[in-house]
């Protein structure tokens, strides 16, 4: 059975972000996997002995993986906010 380019893509990408990973956490870094592919967007990277906060989005299913990437994106960056302002790393 033949692939369609679309499924190489897919294929392509994931291999390179296993890459990535995988070179990543040889470095220290701890990463926080998201729940399913519309969280890529957000996905959480840190050095392995600070804590990360990572947002999960649910929708009913009909908004875009775009909006709710979006949406992951903006919830993150405002719990960082809070916590910055709380630890006084701002």
């Amino acid at each position: 059975m033949s692939q369609t380019e679309k499924e190489q893509a897919v294929r392509d990408a994931a291999n390179a972000l296993a890459i990535a990973i995988a070179e990543a956490r040889a470095e220290g870094l701890h990463i926080q996997w998201p729940h399913s592919p519309e969280g890529l967007a957000a996905i959480a990277v840190s050095e392995a002995k600070k804590p990360s906060v990572t947002m999960q989005v649910n929708s009913p299913g009909e908004v875009s993986a775009e909006t709710l990437a979006k949406a992951g994106t903006a919830a993150q960056n405002a719990a960082d906010k809070i916590i910055e302002k709380a630890t006084g790393k701002a």
